[in-house]
């Protein structure tokens, strides 16, 4: 019968259940270590402040926040009434013991610019 139909498949069955087990333990422990690293190595912008100060100039206070000491670098922009970006600058920040720190800046403009925004930070 096994010639003609081939193996029973049920005695294949505790080791495919095995293999399974065992590639959905691998992949749920990849998942927290993930999740894990990616939520404990994250750095932040946020603005606080701006002033127009001209129609071609503003200035931005923004809120750096990051693990431990790390050096960071984050791009800030300006954006016009109609959200286009009128302005950008891109501002480093030393490695240092501070995990949250304040930096000013001073933006160029196309036109007068009406927001700003931290657009990311690495």
């Amino acid at each position: 019968m096994e010639d003609r139909y081939g193996a029973n498949p049920r005695r294949n069955r505790p080791l495919t259940m095995a293999l399974i087990a065992v590639g959905a333990a691998i992949l749920l422990v990849w998942l927290g270590w993930a999740a894990w690293h990616h939520a404990r190595t994250t750095v932040s912008g946020n603005v606080v402040a701006f002033d127009v100060v001209s129609a071609h100039r503003v200035t931005v206070t923004i809120e750096v926040n990051r693990p431990g000491d790390a050096a960071v670098r984050c791009d800030v922009q300006a954006l016009a009434e109609d959200h286009s970006v009128v302005g950008e600058t891109t501002t480093s920040l030393p490695a240092g013991s501070d995990r949250s720190v304040q930096i000013d800046l001073e933006i160029k403009t196309l036109r007068e610019a009406t927001a700003a925004d931290v657009t990311g930070c690495a």
